[in-house]
């Protein structure tokens, strides 16, 4: 039985609430927001309304568009935070908002092998067992960054929030969060535990300030959402950019890049920047007009005499009208312009 199923046999709505709220369910009613909205008025602090979508680690039930009221006048340290971090803390995360116990053990195994060492080099006493349990259980929601913000999105970030140690609470996978990663260009994509929660954050570098706005069930969670075809070219130039800006990138060389050929069986490619080139290789006596070739944005395919021989699902979008092909001795060269250019692919295909 579903957590919804179980909680549609409560007599009362409050009863319902009380026990999804028990489970890490954030359950607000209209009651409950003016409440939050009148403490905060009472302390001289204005809101925000934020929009949040959670996913619910249970496949079974349905993404649930939720909302919070935030600070919105906010100390300079909290200027450079993300206030939807703080209430997930409190509403989802914290102990008191869920009944399920931090698997002790398992923290302790993790513990086994480290050391902790004072300044002078001595070892520090052993942390006890109640101290442990008390700092995984404290509410804290970490923030996995799914799109950065880029000039391209006009700086909205997209984040995944999630508890903390989720793992250590025995939360199940949650498979539906891990791909929205996958989409967004993560591959493998990382492991998310329990229910988690989608939203964005505004980056204003001017103000030196973070704030949420609106990220919407349906027009964000849906596969086509425009963050979502944008996210990996997206992420793969801020990996670049910071690995220049952290003089660290690495000696080797891209794959297929600066002329040195990757093999895929039925053809080869380089690329720059800019383009990609791929050969495929011909039988003897190929007449041009025994070939032809479709490019389409993510894909292209070549037939040789109306059958299929080579066909590719690109790893990101190309620009048809910037494609070409020609016939090169025992061999068809094709060139294919990058859509969003300025970024090495690390492969050809998804």
């Amino acid at each position: 039985m579903s957590r919804e199923d179980k909680a549609d046999e409560f007599e009362t709505e409050q009863d319902r609430c009380e026990w999804l709220r028990e489970r890490g369910v954030i359950i607000e009613t209209a009651e409950d927001r003016r409440k939050q909205k009148q403490t905060l008025s009472e302390t001289g602090t204005t809101t925000n309304k934020v929009l949040f979508v959670r996913i619910p680690w249970d496949s079974s039930q349905p993404l649930q568009q939720c909302e919070a009221y935030v600070k919105s006048d906010t100390t300079t340290k909290e200027l450079l935070e993300d206030p939807l971090s703080n209430f997930l803390a409190q509403k989802a995360f914290s102990s008191s908002s869920s009944s399920t116990e931090v698997d002790l053990q398992l923290l302790l195994s993790q513990q086994t092998n480290t050391t902790l060492l004072s300044s002078d080099g001595a070892a520090l006493p052993k942390i006890s067992d109640d101290a442990l349990r008390s700092v995984a259980e404290r509410g804290s929601c970490e923030i996995f960054r799914l799109v950065p913000a880029v000039p391209s999105n006009e700086y909205n970030a997209i984040h995944v929030y999630l508890d903390e140690v989720g793992m250590l609470k025995r939360f199940p996978l949650n498979k539906r969060a891990s791909d929205f990663a996958f989409r967004a260009g993560f591959n493998p994509p990382p492991k998310f535990y329990g229910d988690v929660y989608l939203g964005r954050v505004k980056y204003d570098n001017r103000m030196n300030r973070r704030h949420n706005v609106p990220f919407l069930l349906g027009s964000d969670t849906d596969p086509s959402a425009a963050w979502i075809q944008k996210a990996v070219i997206e992420n793969l130039k801020h990996q670049q950019q910071a690995n220049i800006s952290s003089d660290i990138i690495q000696q080797q060389h891209s794959v297929g890049e600066d002329g040195i050929r990757k093999e895929e069986g039925l053809y080869s490619w380089t690329q720059t920047l800019e383009e990609i080139e791929i050969v495929v290789p011909l039988p003897d006596k190929v007449d041009r007009k025994q070939i032809s070739v479709l490019f389409h944005s993510k894909r292209i395919k070549v037939l040789l005499s109306k059958e299929i021989l080579v066909e590719i699902e690109f790893f990101a979008s190309i620009d048809t009208d910037g494609c070409t092909w020609t016939l090169e001795r025992k061999s068809l060269i094709l060139t294919c312009e990058k859509q969003d250019g300025g970024v090495s692919w690390p492969r050809i295909t998804v």
